[in-house]
């Protein structure tokens, strides 16, 4: 495990469903873990939420026992690739976890908000004040083909 700077290191978003359990100090440590493992290896977490109990979109059998609801949770971190890999390994042996997944998000916006940016720069330029004055136009003051025949 190595130190890595956030701005470094890739950002992961970790969606988690864990069983329904009757005391939130549980899910709250549950949590903490993880965050504690992010920190240890050198990375930040940057996002904390929890989405509360919820009916799962079907039955989900784990250990031995099916649910059909659990809690819902996400945590975004900056980590390195390894520790994911290791993260991962460690959530699927945790009884508590029914479900997870890991994503990379990318590093940078998609690809329209450049787009965007791009033409508001260019509305911008257009809506300048010489843009609306009469200054400057010498095609519209006399170069005319009407004025050339007369």
């Amino acid at each position: 495990s190595g130190c890595f700077v956030a701005g470094m290191a890739p950002l992961y978003s970790l969606f988690c469903v864990t069983k329904p359990t009757a005391a939130p100090i549980e899910l709250f440590h549950i949590i903490r873990r993880v965050g504690s493992k992010v920190y240890g290896d050198g990375g930040v977490v940057t996002r904390v939420a929890s989405f509360g109990s919820n009916e799962l979109a079907y039955p989900v059998k784990r250990a031995g026992e099916t649910f059909h609801e659990g809690e819902f949770w996400t945590i975004d971190f900056h980590a390195s690739p390894t520790f994911v890999k290791d993260l991962r390994k460690d959530l699927s042996n945790d009884h508590r976890i029914i479900r997870q997944l890991v994503t990379k998000e990318p590093r940078w916006p998609p690809l329209y908000y450049f787009s965007s940016q791009a033409l508001q720069r260019v509305a911008d330029a257009q809506n300048t004040p010489e843009m609306f004055s009469d200054e400057g136009d010498s095609a519209d003051k006399g170069d005319s083909k009407e004025s050339r025949n007369h």
